[in-house]
């Protein structure tokens, strides 16, 4: 239960602070005095998106807190308790704040403890819930719609159950698709490597056997080029140089002269011819071993080939191959296939879907069990409100979410031979509205949800169907706590505390509980406009005194 809302800086509002009771509590005031605002700060402070445009003008930040009464609330006791947020020394009531700074971020705090947003949102669901002017307008949504359904006729833990089974059974079969495309991937990079390294293993590259290769390979191909110059060489030494040498040593001899550079000349030049027959000897042996070898060539052409071939293919350099073959081989190493957890997940995800599917079960025979009784109450309700030809069936659709097996889709029939059809396609917004205010009651009298906040839900009815709907709202809130905003004085004398919200010259929202005197004067407004005359004054006492009986 809400049971204190206190609005610091927030739009029109300076500083405001509203006690609530049980039971159910009216806001009403002129248009435009803020009623919705108070709603719309209500709305932050449980976990709507915030702008910096909420701070009133002048402020640096706006913060608006509400208090709850959880004393007999287990689930919201139990959900604090595991975050650790409970108030140790009030463990029966908590104060869930929302702080709005200048540059439109916020902050949420829940009993002093700051929180995400999502926290802050999902502990405050259960515990109220608003709807707005337009709130009809989520009756077209089939999430909205079986959600209704389930607050008429489903226990919240089956809910919260499937719903916690499903996320655990998606969040499972995901991480399987990840792991099957990881080991998918690293088995087909294990195939590469494998081919890879069979490719270096087959080439049977030794170590140093390119050097060695390429030197073999350019004697070959020069061999035949160095035995004809050879050739050259020792035939003008044979035919040229060693006759001339030696006609040039008989001719020296012939002189008769014993000069030392004589006989020196005579000593170099018979040196030069014995230089010129070793020489020659020496080149005659080293052509014997240069070996015309055609086969030889192809062969280490036809090896050159290949090894240049596989190393243009791992784009590293012929004499670099024997490097990559290790380095390829310590990836292969590397790699492990985990089919130990691919396995153990694969259980897991079956695991999950069976209880996803059990508990979804339990829960989708309990919403068709219901489907029934929920027609027909709401159809009932419907006939209270001035609709008697409006009929209301469920049609369920087949469709596994985190909500269960199905969605269900509202189907209407405004005139009785008429057959049914879509909301969105068959009710006007004046049936719509009605039609939601009829699902939101029947739907809350069966449901355990602490807090209700209408916002003119009763809007476009008057009279009679507004003193209607205002008893049925008094019925409710005999166990749900109602607050409501109001033009209509029907629905407003049936509360149990009415609240009236002004706006000031300065364009401050109020807000003041009012007195029974208080109370006479407002319906009177309500009843007669800005003139209260003595008869809008009797017949304000006269709604009230009906009330109360």
């Amino acid at each position: 239960m809400l049971t204190q809302l206190n609005i610091q800086n927030f739009v029109l509002v300076e500083s405001l602070e509203i006690s609530f009771d049980s039971g159910m509590t009216v806001l009403t005031g002129e248009s435009g005095a803020g009623k919705s605002i108070l709603l719309g700060a209500l709305g932050l402070v449980l976990g709507a998106r915030s702008t910096k445009r909420v701070i009133r003008a002048g402020a640096e930040r706006c913060e608006i807190s509400a208090e709850f009464s959880i004393e007999d609330n287990e689930i919201a006791q139990s959900y604090l308790a595991q975050l650790d947020l409970l108030d140790a020394n009030a463990p029966q009531r908590c104060l869930v704040r929302r702080v709005v700074r200048g540059d439109g971020r916020s902050q949420a705090y829940i009993n002093t403890s700051p929180v995400n947003l999502s926290v802050l949102a999902e502990f405050c669901s259960p515990l109220i819930e608003i709807h707005g002017q337009h709130q009809h307008q989520r009756l077209l949504d089939r999430r909205t719609q079986l959600a209704w359904l389930d607050d008429y006729g489903v226990n919240n833990t089956i809910r919260a159950t499937v719903s916690n089974a499903y996320s655990l059974w998606r969040t499972a079969k995901a991480e399987l698709e990840t792991l099957q495309l990881n080991i998918q991937a690293t088995t087909e990079r294990s195939d590469l490597l494998q081919y890879q390294i069979g490719e270096l293993k087959s080439l049977g590259l030794s170590e140093g056997e390119v050097e060695q290769l390429d030197a073999s390979y350019k004697r070959l191909v020069q061999a035949k080029d160095i035995r004809l110059r050879i050739s050259k060489i020792d035939e003008s030494i044979r035919e040229r140089l060693l006759p001339e040498t030696g006609q040039w040593n008989r001719d020296l001899h012939e002189i008769n002269d014993g000069h030392n550079a004589l006989v020196t000349a005579r000593e170099l030049l018979n040196s030069s011819e014995i230089q010129l027959l070793e020489a020659q000897n020496e080149l005659r042996v080293y052509s014997e071993t240069l070996v015309i070898d055609e086969q030889g060539l192809a062969d280490l052409e036809q090896r050159l080939t290949a090894i240049h071939d596989v190393s243009r293919k791992h784009r590293v350099k012929a004499n670099e191959l024997e490097t990559r073959q290790k380095e390829l081989e310590a990836e292969l190493g590397a790699i492990s296939v985990n089919q130990q957890r691919l396995n153990t997940l694969s259980q897991e995800v079956a695991e999950h879907e069976k209880i996803f599917q059990k508990h979804a079960s339990i829960l989708s025979s309990a919403r068709r069990k219901h489907a029934v009784p929920f027609q027909r109450d709401v159809c009932g309700t419907l006939d209270t409100l001035n609709l008697p030809g409006v009929r209301l069936t469920l049609d369920f659709v087949d469709a596994e979410s985190d909500a269960g097996l199905e969605t269900v889709e509202y189907l209407v029939a405004t005139n009785h031979p008429n057959p049914p059809g879509r909301l969105r396609d068959i009710a006007s917004g004046g049936e719509l509205a009605r039609i939601s205010l009829a699902i939101q009651v029947v739907a809350a009298q069966r449901s355990q949800l602490p807090c209700l906040i209408l916002d003119e839900a009763d809007i476009g009815v008057g009279g009679t169907t507004a003193d209607v709907v205002g008893r049925m709202l008094q019925k409710l809130a005999s166990h749900t706590q109602v607050v409501c905003v109001t033009h209509a004085p029907q629905v407003a004398a049936l509360a149990n505390a009415h609240m009236k919200v002004e706006k000031s010259k300065r364009q401050d929202t109020s807000i003041e509980m009012l007195s029974d005197a208080g109370r006479v004067d407002e319906l009177a407004r309500m009843l007669g406009g800005r003139k209260i005359t003595d008869e809008t004054k009797d017949f304000a006492r006269t709604l009230l005194a009906d009330a109360h009986k």
